[in-house]
C-alpha cells in the first residue's frame, strides 16, 4: 500500500510569467494568455486525478481492497496539484481570485476527509459536483483571457520555422480548436470518467440495479452525442489545424475503443444476471481511453502556447 506521505512528482510543463503586485493591473495581453494556459494545464491534471479518485473510492466503498492503495495515491497527487496550482496562481497575479481558489481547496478537503463515511452514490455525486465546478472554472478562465478575440497589434505576418508551419491556421480554426480541446473534449472525458466509475462499481458489486441502468443509459446517450458533436465540429478544421493537434484526427479515425467500452457496459454490465468482468479490468481499460483522448487537450495547449510565442495570438 502506498503511504499518504508518498512523494509525487507533478509535471510543470509550462512556467508562468511572474507578475509583481504593482504590475498586476498592467499585464500585457500575451502574458495573461500564457499564464492562463499554465493554470489550465494544471487544472486539467487536477480534473483527471479527481476523476480517478471518484472511481477508485467508489470501488473501495463497495469493498474491493485492491483499490485502496490507488485511493491514497490519488489523494497525494491531488494535494500536490492543489499546492502547485496555488503557487502558480499567486505568481500569475491571482488569475483565479483568492476566495474562489480557497473554496476549491476547502471543497476538496471536505470531500476527501469524509468520503469513507458516504454511500457510494453520495460519493459519486459529491465528486461529480467538485469536477463540474473545476470544468466551469477552466472555461471561465479561457473566456476571460479572450482567446476568441485577436488584438490588432498581433503579428499576423509572423515568420515561423518550417517545423512550426502547422501553427499558421486561420483565426476561425483557432476558435474551433479552443472549443474542441478545452470544452467539448473536457466534457466528453467527464462522461467517460463517470461511466468508468459507475461501471467499475457495478463490476465490484457483481450486479447492476435499476438506478445504475438508468445512469448508464443516460451516459451512453450523452457519449453518443459527444462523439457526433465532435465529428461535426472537426469537419470544418483546416489541414494545418489538424497537423497542430495530431491526436485529434488520429482519434477520429480510431474511436472504436470508446465504442468497445460502451458495448462492454451495455452487453456485460447492464445485464440482469451476475456480472463476471472484474472491476480493475474495467477501470484500467476506461483509463487508457481517457488518456488517449486527453492527448488532444495537451497538444492543443502546446499549440496555443507556441502561437503566443510567435505572436499569432
Amino acid at each position: 500500500m502506498i503511504s499518504q506521505t508518498t512523494t509525487v512528482q507533478v509535471p510543470t510543463q509550462h512556467n508562468p510569467v511572474i507578475v509583481a503586485g504593482a504590475e498586476r493591473n498592467n499585464v500585457p495581453h500575451y502574458i495573461q494568455q500564457q499564464n492562463v494556459l499554465a493554470i489550465v494545464r494544471h487544472l486539467g491534471l487536477l480534473l483527471m486525478e479527481a476523476q480517478k479518485h471518484r472511481g477508485t473510492s467508489m470501488a473501495t466503498l463497495e469493498g474491493d481492497a485492491k483499490f485502496e492503495s490507488r485511493v491514497l495515491h490519488e489523494q497525494a497527487v491531488i494535494q500536490r496539484l492543489l499546492e502547485v496550482t496555488a503557487q502558480i496562481n499567486l505568481q500569475c497575479a491571482e488569475i483565479i481570485p483568492a476566495e474562489k481558489w480557497q473554496r476549491v481547496e476547502r471543497d476538496w478537503q471536505d470531500l476527501v476527509q469524509n468520503w469513507s463515511d458516504d454511500t457510494v452514490i453520495t460519493n459519486f455525486e459529491l465528486h461529480s459536483h467538485f469536477i463540474e465546478c473545476i470544468l466551469k472554472l477552466v472555461w471561465k478562465l479561457v473566456e476571460a483571457a479572450d482567446y476568441f478575440t485577436f488584438p490588432q497589434s498581433r503579428n499576423s505576418n509572423a515568420r515561423v520555422k518550417e517545423s512550426d508551419a502547422a501553427l499558421l491556421y486561420s483565426d476561425q480554426n483557432h476558435h474551433i480548436l479552443v472549443r474542441i480541446s478545452l470544452k467539448l473534449i473536457a466534457e466528453m472525458l467527464e462522461n467517460i470518467a463517470k461511466l468508468r466509475g459507475l461501471a467499475t462499481h457495478a463490476s465490484v458489486r457483481g450486479y447492476c440495479d435499476n438506478d445504475a441502468r438508468l445512469r448508464f443509459s443516460q451516459l451512453l446517450q450523452s457519449l453518443n452525442l459527444n462523439k457526433e458533436r465532435l465529428r461535426v465540429v472537426s469537419r470544418s478544421l483546416q489541414h494545418e489545424a489538424l497537423r497542430a493537434v495530431p491526436a485529434l484526427p488520429s482519434i477520429m479515425l480510431h474511436e472504436h475503443r470508446l465504442d468497445q467500452l460502451q458495448q462492454l457496459v451495455s452487453q456485460k454490465i447492464m445485464i440482469a444476471g451476475k456480472i463476471s468482468i472484474k472491476g480493475l479490468e474495467v477501470f484500467d481499460f476506461a483509463t487508457e481511453i481517457i488518456e488517449t483522448y486527453s492527448q488532444i487537450i495537451r497538444e492543443a495547449i502546446t499549440a496555443f502556447q507556441r502561437r503566443i510565442e510567435h505572436g499569432l495570438l
